[in-house]
């Protein structure tokens, strides 16, 4: 995938995201987010809203996205758990993987900071959307430790 198509992905789901008030911050994270995203990159996005669980409940926000009018075709969409966030896995036409996270708000607090929310703005962080400021307060009490 190339930067153009990513920044695409990126902008729907951004949009989408504005959409809603329970969302207070979309992070791009990963490859992309480092700058090092190769052809075969899916891109990573974290959702840090109230009530996650509902974005699980209820799938129909995957078509309020918006997909085709951005060009992409949505294939297929599955869940996955990683103790604190459960994300779900879009399948997109052309060939393109987009992983979009979710989280309660307080994933992202700093006192103390969850180490797996440390290794994975370690991993390369973005914030997108940050309305309550929470993502950058993150950042930067993790540079300055």
């Amino acid at each position: 995938m190339d930067a153009k198509t990513a920044k695409s992905i990126q902008d729907a789901v951004l949009k989408w995201a504005l959409t809603e008030d329970a969302i207070r911050s979309v992070t791009l994270i990963g490859s992309w987010a480092r700058m090092e995203a190769g052809p075969d990159s899916d891109i990573d996005l974290i959702i840090l809203c109230r009530a996650p669980s509902r974005f699980r409940r209820q799938t129909a926000w995957l078509a309020e996205i918006g997909w085709t009018g951005w060009s992409f075709e949505l294939i297929d969409a599955s869940d996955e758990d990683y103790g604190n966030v459960w994300s779900k896995r879009v399948t997109l036409a052309p060939d393109m993987e987009v992983e979009i996270g979710f989280a309660l708000t307080d994933w992202a607090r700093i006192d103390p900071v969850d180490p797996g929310t440390r290794q994975v703005v370690a991993g390369g962080c973005q914030p997108l959307l940050d309305r309550d400021g929470d993502m950058c307060a993150l950042l930067e009490a993790l540079r300055s430790r």
